[in-house]
């Protein structure tokens, strides 16, 4: 519930206050009706008017007259109690910014794709289960905010939302993410955090204008090699991930086996064992040693976790895990790993920083 609560605070700021870029072409009149005002909304007086504010009145319904105010550019319904939206709302067909956070919505009316010139739409904080396909024939959006709701699955069709700059899924029920997201090429932001995913296509990649990703609180065990490809991000925030955990917390290690011991015995003597008269079973099994990066010995079954930094955008030091063949090789000196104690220190801050969501400064 206090997840819920966070992701429609996200959205909770009336979208006819000042925002990141101001309202243009807002001609006619700017009211405030808001926190139990809404009965004075009185049509005879409003027109024209190009943005209303009706947040916090308890409306279950909306106010006699608002859907005749066709020059409206500006409507806030948020923290209302609506648990549906008349048809009538989309006469409105001039509104490019609409907040319907924090209600009682589960469905949006099939006529709501009228709303052609949207530009801005909030849908916090409802009861959607399902992703309105409307939204997807809305292609002038840049801006939905579809926090705090109960999504599953988003659409293949959110692909023909060519223009959307920022995209907010936080706090839902998905597990996966569709590749088509990666098409969605002017994404300057995208939350799919609180959820349950637990992968992450590839096709993010293409998002080469991407600045904000925010993938905490999930069920992530590994990030795509081609995540590198975004130079562009400057906050990455990745907590709470199984892949986190992976990382920071201490790993147990196995005391090899005889049979392994002995197999790194023969293979780090190079004993020529395929000459001798040795089952096929244990040929095999000396077959598939593989060499320790740091003392280039082998190991077979046994093995230890070791995370090592790679530079990303500058900003940032992914972690990259790789097995040694002994825990002694975890603190042991080469050419690949920290010159001092100092330093593996400085490695393991980043480690936690870039795990946690910070950015180096």
């Amino acid at each position: 519930m206090a997840n819920k609560r966070a992701h429609r605070r996200i959205a909770a700021k009336s979208v006819t206050s000042s925002d990141d870029e101001p309202n243009e072409e807002l001609t006619g009149a700017i009211v405030d009706f808001s926190n139990g005002n809404a009965h004075r909304l009185q049509h005879g007086d409003m027109q024209p008017v190009s943005a209303i504010n009706l947040q916090r009145n308890l409306l279950t319904q909306l106010p006699t007259g608002l859907t005749t105010l066709m020059q409206l550019r500006v409507l806030d319904l948020s923290v209302n109690q609506l648990s549906q939206i008349p048809v009538e709302l989309t006469n409105l067909v001039q509104l490019t910014n609409l907040a319907l956070n924090d209600n009682l919505l589960a469905d949006l009316p099939p006529e709501f794709d009228r709303l052609v010139n949207l530009q801005k739409l909030y849908l916090s904080g409802n009861q959607f289960e399902k992703f309105p396909m409307q939204l997807c024939r809305l292609t002038k959006l840049t801006t939905l905010y579809f926090g705090g709701n109960q999504l599953k699955l988003i659409p293949q069709n959110v692909a023909s939302l060519k223009r959307l700059e920022i995209l907010y899924l936080g706090g839902n029920q998905l597990t996966e993410v569709p590749a088509e997201l990666g098409t969605l090429e002017s994404l300057r932001a995208l939350m799919l955090c609180d959820n349950k995913i637990k992968l992450i296509p590839t096709s993010l990649s293409k998002l080469t204008k991407l600045r904000s990703l925010s993938l905490h609180n999930n069920q992530l065990t590994t990030l795509p090699v081609e995540i590198i490809h975004l130079v562009h991000l400057g906050d990455l925030s990745l907590r709470n991930n199984p892949l986190v955990l992976q990382f920071i917390q201490e790993l147990e290690y196995e005391v090899p086996t005889l049979k392994e011991l002995s197999g790194r015995i023969v293979r780090n003597s190079k004993i020529p064992y395929r000459q001798l008269p040795l089952p096929l079973c244990l040929i095999r099994y000396l077959d598939s040693a593989r060499r320790c990066p740091k003392c280039r010995g082998v190991y077979f079954d046994t093995r230890v976790k070791e995370v090592k930094f790679a530079d990303f955008c500058g900003k940032y030091r992914l972690p990259l895990l790789r097995y040694l063949c002994s825990p002694p090789c975890q603190s042991m000196n080469s050419s690949d790993c920290s010159s001092s104690e100092e330093d593996e220190a400085v490695q393991r801050q980043k480690m936690q920083r870039v795990l946690l969501g910070y950015r180096d400064s």
